[in-house]
């Protein structure tokens, strides 16, 4: 619908808003200047609305409350583009940001993540998508082929079938399957994204909390586990007002090393309330 209507500009970043184009304008009389910037910012913005709308239309339930949450928390607001959301999209979704194949055959391609060879790309959006709307019939067989793993890292951001579940579904019992196929030996609090997520830091971030409880019985270090930007899990569902999440959390809270360490940092003053409210 975008390229039928000429609006694939707002999302590949060739048609920026006026104040983002002004830098580069010709010098024009004041008045003349002023009327014509905010009649074109006018228009600029509607239309971005209108794309934007289209985007987050197409979206499933889950992948929206993500997408939103990401870019509310990035932005601090709600004011943001359709080319951000284009963007954010573009870190969940390999396919969409694969650049043009070469002819098989002229040598080892290397694409978005090391290793990553032509014949695994369509393995790696058929997972997503399966695991996107928890299929397990459609990931078993899918892992049963031998391709890829529960541990690859099948879109843009790095994550992996496991981010992904925990991301786009609250079925804990599918959840459970996938954890399954991990190798043995392997440690889940290793298993990070881009962002230096953990799967734990993805539950907090959309509020899955079922999730999150199976994730700490495994492994409790996952709670004192920080991202790159420092943040713990717990932190997270606070920040992102999921408080039921937070309460789980805290209640797998059993040590004062562990303690000592949640409670800190710039958010110290909510965790210590929500400690006392559970």
């Amino acid at each position: 619908m975008s390229m039928s209507h000429d609006m694939l500009g707002f999302i590949y970043g060739t048609l920026v808003s006026p104040y983002e184009a002004s830098s580069s304008s010709s010098s024009v009389s004041g008045k003349e200047k002023v009327v014509d910037y905010q009649t074109h910012h006018k228009l600029w913005r509607r239309s971005d609305a209108l794309v934007k709308g289209w985007i987050l239309g197409s979206l499933s339930k889950e992948t929206l409350g993500y997408v939103l949450e990401r870019l509310t928390g990035k932005h601090y607001q709600e004011d943001f583009s359709a080319k951000n959301v284009w963007d954010e999209l573009q870190t969940m979704y390999l396919v969409a940001v694969l650049p043009q194949l070469p002819p098989f055959g002229e040598g080892k391609v290397y694409l978005l993540f090391a290793n990553i060879r032509p014949n695994h790309i369509r393995c790696y959006s058929i997972l997503y998508g399966y695991t996107q709307k928890a299929n397990w019939n459609g990931v078993e067989e899918i892992l049963r082929q031998e391709r890829v793993t529960v541990m690859d890292k099948i879109s843009n951001n790095g994550n992996t079938t496991l981010h992904v579940a925990v991301g786009t579904s609250k079925d804990g019992k599918f959840f459970e399957k996938l954890l399954e196929k991990i190798p043995q030996n392997t440690q889940l609090i290793d298993v990070t994204n881009s962002d230096g997520s953990t799967l734990l830091h993805v539950a907090a971030i959309i509020g899955n909390t079922e999730a999150a409880d199976i994730l700490v019985e495994i492994n409790p270090d996952l709670l004192l586990a920080k991202d790159k930007e420092g943040q713990t899990p717990l932190a997270l569902a606070l920040s992102n007002m999921h408080t039921e999440t937070a309460r789980h959390l805290l209640q797998h809270v059993n040590t004062d090393i562990q303690k000592n360490a949640l409670f800190s940092g710039t958010t110290s003053d909510e965790l210590l309330a929500l400690q006392e409210n559970c």
